[in-house]
This record gives structure tokens, sequence and C-alpha cells, in this order.
């Protein structure tokens, strides 16, 4: 059964959501979608994880899709932190749980997991979760970004995602830049900069990490540093840990005909944790 909902935050903040139920699940899933994103992209995923007996639910973060707050913009990166801490709490107790963040998604699932009593939770999936600084991105040049992150806190950047880099599957590209719910706008100053920090919170807080985890990264992946999901995957005290490395697929590794594999995995491993 698909439902939509909308949920209000406890700051008055509206959050869209979907829900892809089947009766008698053996598991369920939240998924927290990345930047520019928004949960009708995981459509798909959700069908297929519904064909497996799973029930799936997922929101809009907040300047996002169709939740309100102006797009791309936030004052701190735990709010996003904190709209996963309300949905997941506005479900009530469904077990078992297992949280499945993608992109900047995977980072909010990351902070969340570490940073609450998730007791429900029985495991966590991310899919080219931005855990660390692109390869790309210089201490200049992050020390500029912070700074302009303060000065210029209200201007909207030029900073856009590169769809190009999003999938080896051109039909992926064509959706996502079709998508009339895609914010690809370029981000506020406030939002990099606080998207930055969040990043930096990751390295000295991963032995903190003792859930069951399953992370997913293209070695190629152009958008997020799979060296983040690789220094998780060592440096975390978890002693139930998988990290899969994907070819040829680019960041979108749930997205298109490419995906089944990834997608075959998960359902391996939730069921392998029943």
């Amino acid at each position: 059964m698909y439902e939509e909902k909308k949920l209000v935050t406890d700051n008055t903040v509206e959050l869209f959501t979907r829900q892809w139920r089947v009766e008698q699940p053996i598991a369920n899933v939240v998924i927290t979608h990345g930047y520019t994103d928004h949960s009708g992209r995981y459509e798909e995923v959700a069908r297929y994880l519904n064909q497996h007996q799973i029930s799936v639910f997922a929101f809009d973060l907040r300047g996002h899709g169709q939740s309100t707050g102006e797009r791309t913009a936030i004052q701190s990166f735990d709010e996003y932190v904190h709209d996963l801490d309300h949905f997941v709490k506005s479900l009530g107790t469904v077990t078992p749980l297992f949280l499945l963040g993608h992109s900047m998604g995977g980072l909010i699932t990351y902070k969340y997991a570490t940073g609450s009593k998730t007791p429900n939770v029985r495991g966590m999936i991310l899919t080219s979760p931005s855990l660390i600084q692109n390869a790309s991105a210089s201490k200049l040049k992050i020390k500029i970004v912070l700074a302009l992150s303060k000065l210029l806190a209200r201007k909207r950047s030029s900073v856009k995602l590169n769809a190009l880099a999003l999938s080896t599957d051109k039909g992926v590209i064509e959706k996502y830049n079709n998508d009339p719910l895609v914010a690809n706008i370029g981000a506020k100053w406030k939002f990099l900069g606080e998207l930055m920090r969040a990043m930096n919170t990751v390295p000295p807080s991963i032995n903190q990490m003792k859930m069951p985890f399953l992370v997913f990264h293209d070695l190629n992946d152009q958008l997020s540093n799979p060296a983040g999901s690789k220094l998780l995957f060592e440096k975390s005290t978890s002693s139930d840990k998988t990290f899969e490395t994907v070819e040829n697929c680019g960041h979108e590794l749930l997205q298109g005909d490419r995906s089944i594999g990834q997608k075959r995995m998960i359902i391996d491993w939730i069921k392998n944790r029943l």
C-alpha cells in the first residue's frame, strides 16, 4: 500500500513523507535522500524491496522536494539529523528497522546513528555517502568556503551538482534533469559551510560506529569521496561491517539498469540480519 502524508516537525517545518508498506513485513527500511534529491526518486527501490516483503518509509528533507523550507538552505546541518529523528519516531515501533542513506543522506544517517539512541535499528545501509571532503577540495578551498558561509550566509552560490557525474546510465541523468522536484539551483553559502563542518566531524567520531552496516561506493565517484567509505569500514568499531566497491555506475547506485546488483545485495544483507 502506498501512502503520502505530511509531518510537522517541532519547529513548524512540514515534511512530505511517503510509505510503501506491505502486509506482515519481515523488515522495514527508512530512506534518507541526498542533496537536490527527493523521496520520489526512490520509488523503484521501494517497489523492489516490497517484492521481498519489506516496507519502505521515506521523506523529503526540509528545503527539498515537496517539504517546506527555503531550497537547499539551513542554519545547521543538525536540522537534517533532527528531521530524520522526528520521522523515525513518527513511525512508532516498526521493527526490525534498517536505515538507508544516499550521498548527503548517507552523512545524515551516519550522524543520526552515531549520535542517537537507536534501539530498534538493526543496521545501516549507505550508498555513495558524503562522509569526507572530496579529494579535489584543498585546505585553502575549504577555508574559503567556510569563510564565505559566514560572510555571505544568506546569499546563494553558483555551486550546483554536476548531473553528468550522477550515473553512467544516460537514462538516470535525463530523468534527474527533467524532474520538476529536483532543486539543483545552487546552494546557499551557509548550507555549503554546514555541510563541510558536518563532514569534519566524521573522522573523529568513526570509533563510535558500532552498528552493523553495509556501504557501497563506486571508486570513480566524482560527487562523493569513496575514501570516506573506506575510512568508515577500516576505522569503525562495528563487528559486522561490509564495504562493497562498484564499477562503472557513478554516484547513483540505486537508480537505473546498473542498480540491480546493489539491490540484490541489500535484500540478502537485510535477510541475513533478521
